[in-house]
């Protein structure tokens, strides 16, 4: 039976890693716009939009080390097929926030709430950034994944080599014995009366 190089727990967690990041730098994102006094409702609808190179760079930044961090829990737990492992993270998020949407849409139409329009409001005036947002996590899963899938193969090479080298320190550690020095018989005079008396005697 062949084995599947995807391991739906190992995604499940690097998803969870990234999501939980994601949304602690969206509150701080948050609480820092408010502490500074921006309007947020008029971001929302898009009447004043987020610009600035540093603070687009930080927004690319911080999608960058959320999914980086979840592909490579991914791609450590799965020990094989990281970059499959690490995509799917992504894959995983995009879904997640399309079926989130949809539920909020139906749930706004059964309210008699124009959810939709708010949608497209807001995801149009930030659909450059979106779009750049989604390839730098896209970027950051992938290298996550294979940083996280060579960990196993780092393990397994330093554990090696820390067996041998404690092989060879052992062995530099025992002395070598000397051979044994051969013992050569000496001849006496008891010895020989010894043998003569040992001998039998020849007849006449």
């Amino acid at each position: 039976m062949a084995r599947s190089h995807v391991k739906l727990g190992a995604v499940f967690v690097g998803w969870i890693i990234s999501s939980f990041m994601l949304l602690v730098m969206l509150f701080g994102a948050v609480g820092l716009a408010l502490y500074s006094g921006v309007d947020m409702s008029s971001l929302l609808t898009g009447e004043q939009q987020l610009g600035g190179f540093y603070l687009n760079f930080t927004l690319f930044v911080s999608v960058f080390t959320a999914f980086f961090a979840g592909g490579y829990v991914s791609g450590r737990m799965a020990a094989i097929a990281g970059l499959i492992n690490g995509v799917l993270v992504v894959v995983t998020s995009a879904l997640t926030l399309f079926f989130t949407g949809t539920f909020i849409v139906i749930v706004g139409n059964a309210l008699s709430i124009d959810v939709m329009g708010s949608i497209e409001a807001i995801t149009g005036a930030y659909r450059p950034l979106l779009i750049i947002a989604g390839v730098f996590a896209l970027a950051g899963s992938v290298l996550g994944g294979r940083f996280g899938e060579g960990y196993i193969v780092r393990l397994d090479t330093a554990l090696a080599a820390r067996a041998q080298n404690s092989r060879q320190a052992r062995k530099a550690a025992i002395p070598e014995r000397a051979p044994a020095a051969k013992s050569i018989p000496v001849a006496t005079p008891e010895g020989r009366q010894r043998k003569e008396l040992g001998r039998p005697r020849r007849a006449g």
